[in-house]
């Protein structure tokens, strides 16, 4: 706890859960004034952040501001309730409801996770078609797939359906589930294509 509490005090950035931060802070007890030692929250992931975990750190820092970093387009936040009114209210992200609700979003136009040909479909169907591929001088933005596995597409584009089924996943008793066959298809699949030497190990 004491360590927690020089962190608090001395450390200009932490990096932390928005529970994670509640608790850091919390180790510095009642103060004798209202002046917060981290004046600014950004929230990562704030498409996927629910409202009381974002109030949570907020709380606990005394932020005058925040700054959300996210994609509402990706992952939604997860609620595990039953009562199906309170996952559709606390499954709204703060991020969303502000949208929404008119506040101005700054949106990135370059990617870097995809090649050309992938960023295609999402690009147009949830972004509007305004990102586009980063280019890096000397590296090509679009490179053709590795060999060792027979692409479907007759452009060779590295995209790829396969179908498995609907009766290959394992429910196990300690929860959770797994998928043994398509663990095998995958593992075969990545076997070939360093086999066939495109890709290094």
């Amino acid at each position: 706890r004491d360590a927690q509490a020089v962190i608090a005090r001395t450390a200009p950035i932490v990096v932390a859960s928005c529970i994670g931060a509640q608790q850091l802070l919390a180790s510095l007890g009642e103060g004798k004034d209202d002046e917060s030692p981290f004046p600014i929250v950004v929230l990562d992931e704030a498409g996927q952040t629910t409202e009381p975990a974002l109030i949570t750190a907020l709380a606990a820092a005394k932020a005058r501001q925040v700054i959300l970093v996210g994609d509402t387009k990706q992952l939604t936040p997860t609620v595990t309730t039953q009562d199906a009114e309170l996952r559709k209210t606390i499954g709204v992200s703060p991020m969303e409801r502000l949208l929404d609700n008119g506040i101005d979003e700054f949106s990135l136009k370059f990617q870097y996770r995809m090649p050309a040909s992938l960023l295609i479909h999402p690009n147009n169907y949830f972004y509007g078609g305004v990102v586009n591929c980063a280019t890096t001088d000397g590296i090509n933005s679009n490179p053709p797939p590795p060999n060792g596995f027979v692409w479907p597409s007759p452009k060779k584009e590295p995209l790829a359906f396969i179908e498995m089924g609907n009766d290959s996943e394992v429910a196990h008793n300690f929860g959770g589930r797994s998928n043994p066959k398509e663990v095998t298809m995958i593992v075969g699949i990545v076997q070939k294509i360093i086999a066939a030497g495109d890709v290094d190990a």
